[in-house]
């Protein structure tokens, strides 16, 4: 569907309202302005700064590994049942 769109319109977008390939230049031949609030330039820097976070904790990873391996992880089955419940992993059960 969309390479027919392609086709048919030369690759170019189109002004929706005149139906014609989009030039380029806005009406009146101003030029487009963007402004970023504080909330959003904020919330782009801890964006950033948790990208270099790890995804996973290797350290606890390792450990909960290894004690499995042992035979020595035992969870606690309450708070493991109340996680659950929360988390409506028993819906429809």
């Amino acid at each position: 569907m969309i390479d027919r769109i392609d086709r048919i319109y030369g690759g170019h977008p189109v002004d929706r309202k005149s139906r014609r390939a989009y030039s380029g230049v806005p009406e009146g031949g101003g030029k487009d302005h963007v402004e970023v609030s504080s909330f959003g330039k904020e919330l782009a820097s801890v964006v950033k700064e948790m990208q270099k976070l790890p995804d996973l904790r290797v350290d606890k990873v390792e450990e909960v590994r290894s004690r499995v391996e042992a035979g020595s992880y035992r969870p606690n089955l309450d708070v493991l049942a109340e996680r659950l419940l929360k988390a409506g992993v028993t819906r429809g059960v």
